[in-house]
């Protein structure tokens, strides 16, 4: 759906927002490389609606070290119920592949590139239409997601598009 950053053989040097098998999957590194990720429970229910997507993560600081983990949310409305915004992440296991060495994400200066997941191919790097793409320098509160969720709701439905 989008990433940032340039996957590489060492660990978490991207971010992605994609799907593995069809659920919704915020991936540090390339889909070959070492990385740590959350694969959420949420899969998309039909394509052809449009959905309102909102990840955010904050750094964990306290003394971890190289095992770091972060907080992630990956917002999604309509996940549950028509109108509501859930936190399809919530409960989800922070967990590797390939033998990361590290568990605190190290995005590397790269490309944001959405449409596609710039770390991946194939059937799980979808290319999706957008309404609007914005990235903040910190990880905004459910209060700000929800008003985000909530305004495009309305204009979207004022132009006559039902977003879910």
């Amino acid at each position: 759906i989008w990433s940032a950053g340039t996957a590489s053989s060492g660990d978490n040097t991207a971010v992605s927002l994609g799907q593995l098998t069809g659920n919704l999957i915020l991936d540090w590194n390339g889909y070959n490389s070492p990385r740590y990720h959350y694969v959420s429970n949420f899969t998309f229910p039909n394509y052809t609606n449009w959905y309102f997507t909102a990840v955010t993560v904050q750094a964990q600081t306290g003394g971890c070290g190289a095992n770091c983990t972060p907080a992630a949310k990956i917002w999604v409305g309509g996940a549950t119920t028509p109108g509501v915004l859930t936190d399809v992440n919530a409960g989800v296991a922070y967990t590797s592949a390939n033998s990361p060495s590290t568990k605190t994400p190290n995005v590397s200066a790269g490309p944001f590139v959405i449409g596609i997941n710039g770390t991946g191919s194939g059937a799980d790097s979808p290319v999706m239409s957008y309404a609007t793409a914005m990235v903040y320098s910190r990880a905004l509160t459910y209060p700000e997601v929800q008003m985000m969720y909530r305004s495009m709701r309305a204009k979207m439905a004022a132009r006559g598009v039902t977003l879910q």
